[in-house]
């Protein structure tokens, strides 16, 4: 295949991310802390899966792991969900939006009792 024939295959086409990336991870954390100045309070753990979407920007959809401290019966607990975030990035004209962050749904979050 052809170098331009590549690139027309990715160019609107999601491709996978490292969900190690430091880039990725970056925008991730950005994305939660974006989301919290709506009045949540959560804690980024770590990426579950990441892809990319090539456009006039680039697209990143995320499915992180994240907690959300709270009391529960006068104990504090650390509840554990995962959360959708589309995130668009212009790197070059300093644009960074949040798109979507909402919590995935799920059986039964993870909980865990904070020391």
């Amino acid at each position: 295949m052809s170098c331009s024939a590549q690139l027309k295959k990715k160019v609107g086409g999601l491709e996978p991310v490292d969900p190690n990336s430091p880039k990725i991870i970056e925008i991730a954390n950005w994305a939660v802390k974006e989301h919290n100045k709506e009045g949540d309070c959560l804690e980024f753990i770590r990426i579950i899966e990441a892809e990319y979407q090539m456009g006039s920007g680039m697209k990143y959809y995320i499915i992180l792991e994240a907690t959300n401290g709270i009391l529960v019966h006068g104990a504090p607990m650390a509840i554990t969900n995962e959360y959708f975030a589309i995130v668009y990035d212009k790197p070059w004209n300093h644009t960074r939006i949040l798109e979507v962050f909402v919590a995935k749904e799920q059986d039964e979050p993870h909980v865990a009792v904070a020391n």
